[in-house]
């Protein structure tokens, strides 16, 4: 339970498995849990701060995502032809071929890092993950999947970043 594998190679290409596989090890193994941290591996997290963080929030809705937003209605990297070669999102994407992202604009989404969610949130985000084909990039796949849920967004933007702890 505590090494979590699958059958793919871990590229970009792959990071909306790899998102998936969480959602499903969530669902499996942390029934009890009532908040979960998804967090890449360069993220600090100050366990301590966050209690207190987590505890200090009166969140009045089940289905929610904590996160740094970023606003909807950027225009995808597919469309944006005024993108230089040396950006550093269109290099990263503008190679990924038919698995993009096909809409115009990107809808509101969490910032790549890391996000706090319900467990409830997490386990309705993995069956819909098991009927969304997946694509990239995977935050916007992820906000996609948040969208036909109707899951809230809580922007923690100053405190994601660890600004001005405690809030002012």
């Amino acid at each position: 339970q505590d090494i979590i594998q699958e059958d793919f190679v871990d590229t970009e290409w792959n990071r909306s498995l790899k998102t998936h596989m969480l959602y499903k090890w969530v669902h499996k193994f942390c029934t009890n849990a009532q908040y979960v941290l998804v967090a890449e591996d360069n993220i600090v997290v100050d366990p301590f701060k966050l209690v207190h963080f987590l505890r200090s929030q009166a969140v009045s809705v089940d289905d929610f995502v904590m996160c740094y937003l970023y606003p909807c209605c950027q225009t995808s990297v597919r469309n944006d032809r005024s993108l230089s070669g040396r950006n550093h999102e269109t290099e990263r994407y503008s190679s990924l071929g038919p698995k993009r992202y096909l809409g115009d604009t990107y809808p509101s989404y969490c910032v790549r890092g890391a996000y706090i969610s319900s467990y409830s949130t997490l386990s309705k985000l993995h069956r819909m993950a098991s009927h969304t084909p997946i694509f990239t990039p995977d935050e916007v796949w992820v906000a996609v999947l948040e969208e036909k849920l109707a899951v809230t967004h809580l922007n923690i933007g100053r405190s994601y970043v660890g600004l001005h702890w405690p809030p002012e």
